[in-house]
């Protein structure tokens, strides 16, 4: 049995339900307000943030970052996708990697000694195929540390860098 006021609605690639409230003033049964609302919409949250190496080598390191604006509804939920460029290359050359877990670290290994890397971050709620990523955090810019006498350079072949 349909509901009163309710309809499906499709719009920019999302199906969702759309539902009219409305307001009635109490004196008089005129229709003081009326709008539709999404009970569907694509979740957007805002891009990671306060990106950090917290422990770097000649060929590994880790990063963290932090993610504000979380629902406590979602929080456990969210994945993270990683890219990590050299400093002088696009970013469509960059590696992805995705963390399906609300892992807010990533360690990255067989970086090359000496090199600079640019990395970035954004986030997406697990909550369903109709979810957004978040834009890509400001960039990371670091240095690792360069090899000492005796130690053998990385591989510079980006196939390697994540």
């Amino acid at each position: 049995m349909p509901i009163p006021g309710k309809r499906e609605h499709q719009e920019g690639g999302t199906a969702g339900t759309k539902v009219e409230v409305g307001a009635r003033h109490v004196a008089s049964p005129k229709l003081v307000l009326s709008a539709f609302v999404s009970l569907l919409s694509p979740v957007r949250l805002v891009p990671p943030h306060s990106l950090q190496v917290v422990h770097i080598e000649t060929h590994r390191c880790n990063i963290t970052w932090t993610v504000s604006q979380v629902s406590h509804y979602i929080q456990n939920d969210v994945e993270f996708e990683a890219r990590l460029r050299y400093a002088d290359h696009s970013w469509e050359d960059a590696r992805l990697l995705t963390l399906r877990q609300n892992q807010q670290w990533i360690s990255l290994e067989n970086l090359a000694p000496g090199m600079e890397y640019e990395l970035q971050v954004r986030a997406k709620p697990r909550l369903g195929s109709h979810e957004v990523w978040s834009h890509w955090s400001q960039p990371l810019a670091f240095r690792m540390l360069p090899a000492g006498p005796g130690l053998p350079a990385a591989d510079l072949n980006p196939e390697h860098l994540l």
